[in-house]
């Protein structure tokens, strides 16, 4: 769901906000880690009370992502290997660089040690923080007035959405509802004269029909 949302609205690459392994850990799915050998369940296992919520919140996410609440995944150092980096940078023997404490125990205990796990964390660490690629922290980067771009009126902005978005036509009494939602946000005003202001209504109607049986059971 996630990645064919992410398609569908025509992403040229995967959003940091939402994070990708916590929306799908959240709906069931977590990339690389399923349940068991034989994978995850299919069918209806995956339409609960819970994942039916987390993929409506999903799409709100996506379309309204909260920047100021997200927070990097990316692995940080602990206050002990920044102690270790900085001692090491400052020209520190290993040795005396890892000791914790300052009892006389300690440094003998660290001078006995085979391997220097402590070290061996913090090079490991630096290591990975060079070679792996942080993690994104932008939103996603989605112009909805190229979705309806050249439509003139409501009718015809939900339609095109359905098409886009839906593998099933909406039932008539729900696409009236949508075209009714889309006129009163616009408050009488063309799809032409608003185009400064209409981003907002625009994704509103995304996460409502985004938000519809026709597209979660899809």
């Amino acid at each position: 769901m996630v990645v064919g949302t992410y398609r569908k609205l025509g992403l040229a690459h995967v959003p940091g906000v939402p994070d990708f392994h916590v929306a799908t850990e959240r709906l069931g799915q977590r990339l690389f880690e399923p349940p068991n050998v034989a994978g995850w369940a299919g069918g209806r296992a995956w339409i609960t009370s819970a994942t039916l919520l987390e993929r409506g919140n999903f799409g709100r996410l996506l379309l309204f992502p909260d920047m100021f609440a997200f927070r990097s995944p990316d692995p940080l150092y602990s206050d002990t290997l920044v102690q270790v980096g900085a001692k090491v940078a400052a020209g520190a023997e290993i040795t005396q660089a890892t000791v914790q404490g300052e009892s006389m125990a300690m440094e003998m205990a660290a001078s006995d040690e085979a391997y220097n796990t402590r070290y061996a964390s913090w090079h490991g660490h630096s290591q990975a923080m060079r070679v792996v690629k942080p993690t994104r922290s932008d939103a996603a980067q989605l112009d909805v007035l190229t979705l309806v771009d050249g439509l003139k009126t409501s009718e015809e902005v939900v339609d095109s959405l359905c098409r886009r978005l839906l593998r099933r036509p909406l039932a008539d009494a729900d696409r009236q509802a949508l075209i009714h939602f889309l006129d009163e946000q616009l408050a009488g005003a063309s799809l032409a004269d608003a185009t400064s202001w209409v981003r907002e209504p625009f994704r509103l109607l995304v996460h409502l029909v985004l938000s519809t049986p026709e597209y979660q059971l899809s």
